[in-house]
């Protein structure tokens, strides 16, 4: 289903890395809340895209995604998605996904559509809101969205796959299956995390990760969570109080370590990164 080399296309434009500014409105102001979530985009070298999550539904962040894929697209044949990968059920990763596919259906071509969903022996600790949002993505917005992106193809991701998308090598790190028999107890613990290799640079995309997922990826992936760029976990966020703080924190400053990444993916507003800096 996912091919396991490189994939024979002709390369027409040098392979891309780019992570989207969320939030910002352009005018030195972001949209508060809407400054968080994730959002990265790759160019591969024959034309087509990989969207890794989207970030949150808002006209602003629609119009932008779409915008970015008109100015650097160059293909003859129009906006080409190989994939877009979904990392976990949260509205600030996944919101724009949907409504990105119904103002532009027509206009972009989508081949696959890869994320996991939860599995039903791992749920019982979540809300009861938590879970139904991840049963809407699963049953409505995915259906809905491959319908409207004519996507023939969706793939259930586990850990230690390995699959080429044109040029760039995805490596499944974690995901949630990986804490069985333990049960979710948040969501962000269902983010999938990958390696993303194009040409001699890798990229770990950790997504929304906390403690128990964190520990559970260092005890398993030993030398492979390495790579010259690490997304910071969540946002930089590492509790809303003592016990949170004190629970992720050592998870998040081992995992850095390890991953030996000479630069950081902060997925935030440029405000709190000051913030951060000066406290």
């Amino acid at each position: 289903m996912l091919p396991k080399e490189p994939e024979s296309t002709a390369a027409v434009t040098n392979a891309a890395f780019t992570m989207m500014d969320l939030g910002n409105l352009g005018n030195g102001h972001n949209e508060g809340e809407n400054a968080y979530g994730a959002s990265f985009v790759i160019r591969l070298t024959d034309g087509r895209f990989v969207v890794i999550d989207g970030g949150t539904n808002t006209s602003n962040e629609v119009t932008k995604l779409y915008r970015y894929l008109s100015e650097n697209n160059v293909r003859s044949d129009g906006i080409v998605i190989a994939a877009w990968i979904l990392t976990h059920p949260h509205g600030d990763h996944f919101g724009l996904f949907k409504a990105f596919a119904s103002r532009y259906q027509g206009s972009v071509r989508l081949e696959k559509i890869l994320y996991n969903q939860f599995s039903n022996s791992m749920t019982s600790g979540l809300s009861e809101s938590a879970l139904q949002t991840a049963l809407n993505v699963h049953n409505q917005y995915i259906p809905s969205i491959a319908t409207s992106l004519n996507c023939e193809t969706i793939v259930k991701l586990h850990t230690g796959q390995k699959f080429y998308l044109g040029n760039v090598l995805f490596e499944i790190l974690y995901t949630h299956e990986d804490l069985y028999p333990a049960i979710l107890q948040n969501v962000n613990d269902s983010s999938i995390v990958m390696k993303v290799t194009i040409g001699d640079r890798s990229f770990l995309l950790t997504a929304d990760i906390e403690a128990a997922t964190t520990r559970q990826l260092l005890s398993q992936m030993g030398d492979s969570i390495q790579a010259d760029y690490i997304q910071v976990a969540h946002h930089g966020w590492s509790g809303s109080n003592s016990a949170d703080i004190l629970e992720n924190s050592p998870q998040y400053s081992a995992l850095y370590q390890r991953s030996g990444a000479d630069y950081a993916l902060w997925t935030a507003q440029l405000d709190d990164y000051h913030y951060n800096l000066l406290n």
